[in-house]
């Protein structure tokens, strides 16, 4: 099929001074790619260039592309005030987390008020994205174009070979690529509010030798669980793949426009000079500083939360920090003697099994069903539970409310709810786990509505016990660490205790321990008082009394 081409070389978005085969980015612009670290930019010319979209549907595109532009800068605009509302709000609810002795109110409310915006606004900005991409693929792609982009993973390795002619090219990629060079090695977006804990665990299981059958069924379940939990993801929180993160970024806007023939709107432009540079109130150095702080302060509470819900005895946390140094150390030699990952892996699960069998049975219990949760309301009869993002309290609310609806009001409500349930915990369900979970909701309310108020003050935890849910993508990364330990490789303890932040957070807790006006357990006025403490608590057997 013939089309007319938008040709990216000589367009001036970089210094071009050579061209290149049909279908293969210039060695010119690989090397500015290094040189500046700018890899998106390249990648998305480069897609581009295999595209090769025509005018006329360039002309679908460029309002869909506008739109675009138009969110970012919205987007951008609305940064601003929530970085400034959680750089006000976090730094008090974190200290408030080190004492351990309860939080605030009015300090909780703020936080949480500016832990929502940023994650709404993330979460409508990912959502607006990933529907302008929908409506590309279908209006503008044709089914080739659709099968190319679904494919497109964005990789340096393959783009460099590429330039240094090391590799074959072609224009629609493909099955022209080597297996190594077609599997992606760069992320590429960049979601700005969104949280990074601790170390990133490689998916890398390189063995020596062929894997054993029982290592291939491991890994193959472990793979299996991954896209499982991707898939959870993209239904809870829609976001633009590659081809959206790409074609509809600024880099993109030179290209679409001098191929259209038109001249670019006022709204790309801004959105290019906010990509560049932010604005001139708020420029993007000063916004990326900003942001890294608020994504500091999000795992320094986290880190606090585990270590409120661990209550740490002084020796343990000496072992633990020993521990963490311990891998620190084991990193940076894996990294200056280039061995392999195996070897590191190795090292990390020795230490992470010496540092679990420290801890009590009631710790291992908290540590095994602790989530990264910025706001974990504390149960009072289980008070290891802060800081876990599973506990029944929102489901004992619901059901009191549900005691005083009607029929049809309950109804709606149980619909409600498992709607909720579905975006927010369990991904997509089929028509007969939704009867199911609808039917167990409404026997949860009809045993509710028979007790007095008396009864299910007294009962109304075991019964939002009975009919809560567990978050799936919690159950996935549980199951994912036993098959991580089976293999061989690091796991929870490595991802959320052998960390800079969590040794930080466990030295001041010693230092607080050392000092009885600091320590946990000292007379605050007002302070309430945790039912069961002594049956419930994690603390160790010698601190516990």
């Amino acid at each position: 099929m013939r089309r007319s081409r938008v040709g990216l070389r000589g367009l001036g978005i970089w210094l071009l001074v050579a061209a290149s085969p049909a279908g293969a980015v210039p060695p010119q612009w690989v090397d500015r790619a290094q040189d500046r670290d700018d890899w998106q930019r390249l990648f998305t010319l480069d897609l581009l260039e295999h595209l090769q979209l025509n005018k006329a549907q360039l002309a679908k595109l460029l309002p869909l592309y506008e739109e675009a532009c138009r969110l970012r800068v919205e987007f951008y605009e609305h940064q601003r005030d929530a970085i400034q509302l959680a750089l006000d709000a976090y730094p008090p609810y974190r200290d408030e987390k080190k004492l351990d002795r309860g939080i605030t109110p009015a300090v909780e409310e703020r936080a949480v008020k500016a832990h929502s915006r940023i994650k709404d606004l993330q979460i409508d900005f990912d959502g607006a994205m990933s529907e302008l991409q929908q409506q590309v693929v279908e209006t503008v792609l044709t089914p080739a174009q659709r099968r190319f982009a679904e494919q497109y993973e964005p990789s340096r390795a393959r783009l460099i070979e590429e330039a240094r002619g090391d590799a074959p090219h072609g224009k629609n990629g493909g099955d022209q690529r080597s297996a190594a060079s077609r599997k992606g090695d760069a992320g590429v977006g960049h979601h700005a509010f969104r949280q990074q804990n601790g170390p990133t665990m490689k998916d890398d299981r390189q063995g020596e030798g062929r894997p054993t059958s029982r290592q291939g069924a491991l890994e193959n379940r472990l793979d299996s669980l991954q896209e499982e939990l991707k898939e959870i993801e993209q239904f809870s929180h829609p976001r633009a793949g590659t081809l959206g993160k790409l074609v509809l970024s600024p880099p993109c806007a030179q290209v679409l426009y001098q191929g259209a023939g038109r001249a670019m709107p006022q709204i790309v432009q801004q959105a290019i000079r906010i990509e560049q540079s932010g604005t001139k109130d708020y420029p993007k150095p000063r916004m990326e500083q900003e942001l890294r702080r608020v994504l500091d302060l999000k795992n320094e509470i986290n880190d606090w939360n585990l270590v409120n819900g661990l209550r740490l005895s002084t020796s343990q946390i000496a072992y633990l920090e020993q521990a963490g140094l311990a891998a620190d150390v084991a990193r940076a030699q894996q990294q200056a003697n280039r061995a392999p990952q195996q070897w590191l892996d190795t090292e990390l699960r020795r230490l992470e099994v010496a540092a679990r069998a420290v801890l009590q049975p009631g710790q291992r219990k908290v540590l095994d069903g602790f989530s990264t949760c910025f706001k974990g309301k504390p149960n009072l009869r289980d008070p290891v539970r802060i800081g876990q993002a599973n506990n029944g309290t929102a489901l004992e609310d619901w059901l009191e409310r549900a005691r005083t609806l009607d029929d049809e009001s309950l109804q709606r409500a149980i619909e409600h709810r498992v709607d909720s349930e579905e975006k927010r915990l369990l991904g997509p369900m089929t028509d007969r786990e939704r009867d199911g979970r609808v039917r167990m909701l409404r026997s949860a309310t009809v045993q509710a509505r028979g007790m007095d108020d008396v009864d299910f003050a007294l009962n109304r935890t075991d019964l939002a016990k009975s009919a809560g849910v567990v978050s799936r993508a919690f159950e996935i990364n549980k199951e994912m660490d036993k098959v991580r330990a089976e293999l061989g490789e690091p796991g929870k303890i490595t991802r959320l205790m052998f960390t800079d932040g969590f040794r930080a957070a466990i030295a001041e807790r010693a230092r607080q321990l050392r000092n009885p006006q600091l320590a946990r357990g000292a007379p605050v006025a007002g302070e309430i008082k945790a039912e069961n403490c002594d049956r419930s608590c994690a603390l160790p057997k010698s601190e516990s009394k």
